[in-house]
């Protein structure tokens, strides 16, 4: 089996430096280690003396720095840069001729940076996303064998490297894999859907007239969203606020309302909504007019 990248370093107990991304595992008594890799593990074993002579097999693994410290207990710093099945035995003379072997082996798994995906928000549907999924940079050692997802409002997919038809929301993606048959292991990781609102929305006009009463028509625009759209008329004046239900580009004006108005369409299509900037209009009150019938009076 091919060794891939192993960087050891053998830290001085009172001298080694504790770096934050460190893993802190007692070695003394362990025999398999599961790791990530490119995590930065601190082996750690327990006897006193100090050590005259340190060896590390394979013979190709790099030793940076001997442990010369009398404490207890010595420390080994191991990065393993590649996925890999590494026995390794760490073996300690101690002075008076004493011999500590430890055999451990390390089962380096697959980071989650490998998996990757291009993502397609969902549109105004409210069903349209989706997440195309890839595993980058992984050896022929590793074998994909399932996958498995969960998102929102119960959401839940088996099998399927690539998921569609996706609402907004978190999507996990769980991946299980086995190397080369000497252990199966899984990684994750989370992507996000998100909604677009497609939509826009103006009134052209710039200001507009109507009496309380009548249809007040106004030149709009819509573009995007879906054929299925909802219209309605937000109308403002100071702190109060009134919707009519109306058409893409009118609405009937309640005989109530009198005076300098503001006005916004407001455009629902699907789960996308979206409201035009407001203009002026200017509502008067509708005067009636009474007919009066003159009766001619017939002469005999």
């Amino acid at each position: 089996m091919r060794l891939l990248l192993v960087t050891i370093m053998l830290l001085v107990i009172l001298g080694g430096e504790l770096k934050a991304q460190d893993k802190i595992i007692d070695c003394t008594n362990l025999t398999e280690c599961n790791i990530i890799a490119g995590e930065t593990v601190k082996c750690q074993f327990a006897f006193d003396g100090r050590v005259k002579n340190f060896t590390c097999s394979p013979a190709d693994l790099q030793i940076l720095e001997k442990n010369t410290g009398n404490s207890s207990p010595k420390e080994v710093t191991i990065q393993f840069g590649d996925p890999g099945f590494y026995p390794v035995e760490f073996r300690f003379e101690r002075n008076g001729n004493k011999v500590f072997k430890y055999n451990v082996t390390f089962k380096v798994g697959l980071p989650n940076s490998v998996i990757a995906a291009e993502i397609a928000h969902s549109d105004c549907t409210g069903e349209s996303g989706a997440i195309d999924l890839s595993i980058d940079n992984i050896n022929s050692n590793i074998e994909i064998e399932s996958f498995s997802w969960t998102g929102p409002n119960g959401y839940s997919k088996e099998g399927s490297e690539d998921i569609i038809n996706l609402k907004s929301g978190l999507y996990t993606v769980t991946v299980k894999y086995d190397y080369a048959g000497y252990f199966t292991s899984s990684i994750n990781k989370t992507f996000e859907v998100k909604q677009l609102n497609d939509l826009e929305v103006n009134i052209l006009d710039t200001e507009g007239t109507a009496c309380s009463g009548d249809l007040l028509y106004l030149s709009t625009e819509t573009k995007g969203g879906i054929d299925d759209k909802t219209y309605s008329w937000i109308i403002t004046e100071g702190a109060d606020t009134n919707t009519i239900i109306g058409a893409s580009t009118s609405f009937e004006v309640p005989m109530d309302f009198t005076g300098n108005k503001k006005v916004r369409l407001k455009v629902q299509s699907g789960v996308c909504v979206k409201e035009s900037k407001p203009i002026n209009v200017n509502i008067h009150k509708k005067i009636k007019t009474n007919t009066i019938t003159h009766k001619k009076e017939k002469k005999e």
